[in-house]
């Protein structure tokens, strides 16, 4: 009997050990239909406070991570023009329109799908407005995200030309 009573504390002491705290991410992006074409990788360290911060669940946590760091083929494309960088532990990656990832000098490339989920969970999407974003051909293709909440820029200010954004794992 005591044997079984240790072997319950036991379990209960180790299921009770707090869950690994990931890091943040850090997403620097150019808010709307724009893009810009001569920006570095150091434009994510060069802004200081992020413009919000958002909860993602570990499923999306993980799905960065893993599309981010994950070894990939390599290919000889540019990730032109940058259009969103991620910066996750102290790796900064850029992700040009055509899909390609870039993170120190290695480049791979992601399908229509991943980058549709990474915009996504960036809030990405958020910066356009939704008549625009209906035509878009990849929400056309893949469909309006859940976490969809318009971000109007205010009609009295010009527009930022680069965001922050930090996320947090839930």
């Amino acid at each position: 009997m005591k044997y079984i009573v240790a072997i319950i504390t036991v379990l209960a002491i180790f299921n009770c050990k707090p869950k690994d705290q990931r890091k943040d991410i850090e997403i620097v992006f150019s808010p709307g239909l724009v893009e810009f074409n001569n920006m570095n990788t150091e434009v994510i360290n060069s802004i200081k406070h992020p413009d919000e911060t958002h909860r993602i669940n570990s499923s999306d946590y993980s799905f960065l991570q893993s599309v981010l760091s994950s070894p990939k083929k390599e290919i000889k494309k540019e990730a032109i023009p940058p259009l969103i960088w991620i910066k996750l532990d102290t790796i900064t990656y850029a992700i040009g329109v055509n899909r390609v990832i870039k993170t120190n000098d290695k480049h791979y490339s992601i399908s229509e799908k991943e980058m549709h989920r990474v915009k996504c969970i960036i809030h990405y999407y958020d910066f356009i407005d939704k008549a625009n974003l209906l035509d878009m051909k990849e929400i056309k293709a893949f469909g309006m995200p859940n976490n969809y909440n318009y971000s109007p820029s205010d009609p009295h200010k010009p527009t930022k030309p680069l965001v922050k954004l930090i996320l947090k794992e839930e």
